[in-house]
């Protein structure tokens, strides 16, 4: 299980400081190995924190599709994760199993 805590390491796929003020509106984390095997992993849950306080647990997401295409997206409002500039933003996930070679991306929305 990759991020199953959260805490300063590099457990974190996502940490950045943030040019302008704005807000997280979508988390997606895809498979990229290519196989499943030996993937347990059904759901993701996603974690937000900001200049170190948690701000966002997301609810369980399923993981749909296959090899390649296995996926999870989670959809955030514009009030869910907000941050002010020059916040530390730390973007993390944990499994309900075995999710390896995951890559992820944060869709942002800025408000200045």
């Amino acid at each position: 299980v990759f991020g199953d805590t959260l805490t300063s390491s590099n457990r974190y796929y996502n940490n950045w400081i943030a040019p302008y003020a704005g807000s997280i509106r979508r988390i997606t984390i895809k498979n990229t190995s290519g196989t499943s095997s030996g993937a347990s992993a059904t759901t993701v849950n996603f974690r937000i924190v900001v200049n170190g306080g948690l701000v966002y647990t997301g609810s369980n997401v399923t993981i749909v599709g296959s090899g390649y295409n296995q996926y999870a997206i989670e959809d955030l409002s514009a009030t869910d994760a907000t941050f002010n500039a020059s916040d530390r933003i730390q973007v993390g996930f944990r499994t309900n199993g075995l999710w390896q070679y995951a890559g992820a991306s944060v869709s942002l929305e800025y408000t200045e």
